[in-house]
């Protein structure tokens, strides 16, 4: 039977870190699946409170009394909530959570077990599921590169991969993805909203980059821990439920300028200053058609609703 906390002199096995930034019923949900599908291994809970108004210390006193809670005074990134826990961290292993997923069938105790069996892994991730129980997103076998983004992003943003949905070239080819069914031991990118790692290969590299405040600070890591020596693996047997994104349809203008600003900063950090400059000008091949598109788009339909003469009229009824 698993237990929450763990005697003074014996270690446990993984220590759980979530943050909470908004409702509270996405918080419930996750605290409530890991109580129930964490049974074969001993583990604490953390829950960092990233400024909430859900008045979690309540919360957690009356529903979750065995859970660790740290308060920020201020808003603060992903890495830098999830550092303050791995910080605390006593269990062997460590699992990072977003706060709006919800376990599945045993899936820590599965990726716990699954470390302990490779030694070689520094951490493992899972399936993840969205609102129509298709998976979010496959791994992959290649690491960022200003030119595998771009062709990524062209591919989407094009229609290609819509009209030919069967091209390996289209669908695979940027980022080396590889099927979302099988056991990969070697993969290189994938959904951090569930993963777990080795306490070991965490203090062999480091904390996540605090200068990543949102966006790709788990790819930094996998890729430090490739640097390593440690391997990644990704264990389609165990799974998770993510609500956030069957419920984000597109990024807003904040969200989009730190999603910029993480890919400066990691190519940056890892390939150099051309890499940046590259990546700037390849997005600026896809930024102007699709800037012009939209601007061909709303012509057409401002003709369309005026009658073809270019007054709007009532309702945009012909008069």
């Amino acid at each position: 039977m698993a237990e929450i906390g763990h005697p003074a002199k014996t270690r446990i096995d993984l220590t759980i870190s979530v943050v909470h930034h908004r409702d509270k019923k996405f918080l419930e949900k996750c605290l409530d699946s890991i109580l129930k599908e964490t049974k074969n291994i001993t583990f604490e809970i953390f829950v960092v409170d990233n400024c909430s108004n859900d008045k979690i210390p309540e919360l957690l006193k009356e529903k979750y009394s065995g859970v660790k809670l740290i308060r920020n005074d201020k808003i603060e990134g992903f890495a830098k909530n999830h550092n303050k826990v791995l910080e605390k961290a006593e269990g062997k292993y460590v699992a990072v959570l977003n706060n709006d997923i919800v376990l599945l069938d045993n899936t820590l105790d599965k990726l716990v077990g699954y470390l302990k069996n490779h030694p070689q892994l520094g951490g493992v991730a899972c399936k993840v599921y969205v609102g129509n129980n298709s998976a979010l997103s496959t791994p992959a076998k290649k690491f960022f590169t200003p030119t595998n983004v771009f062709l990524d992003t062209f591919f989407g943003v094009s229609g290609l991969r819509k009209i030919f949905p069967k091209s390996i070239f289209l669908q695979e080819i940027p980022f080396g993805k590889i099927n979302p069914e099988k056991i990969c031991n070697n993969v290189i990118s994938m959904s951090g909203c569930c993963m777990v790692m080795k306490k070991k290969a965490v203090e062999d590299i480091g904390l996540f980059d605090e200068s990543f405040f949102l966006y790709l600070e788990d790819t930094d890591l996998f890729y430090r821990l490739r640097k390593k020596g440690w391997l990644i693996g990704y264990y389609p047997k165990a799974s998770v439920f993510h609500y956030g994104c069957s419920s984000i349809k597109s990024f807003s203008k904040t969200q989009r300028k730190l999603y910029e600003k993480s890919f400066n900063r990691f190519f940056y950090k890892h390939y150099g200053q051309k890499a940046v400059v590259l990546y700037k000008l390849l997005t600026l091949l896809i930024a102007i058609p699709v800037y012009f598109h939209s601007l061909y788009l709303e012509k057409r339909n401002r003709t369309s609703r005026s009658g073809g003469d270019g007054t709007v009229h009532p309702n945009g009824v012909k008069q």
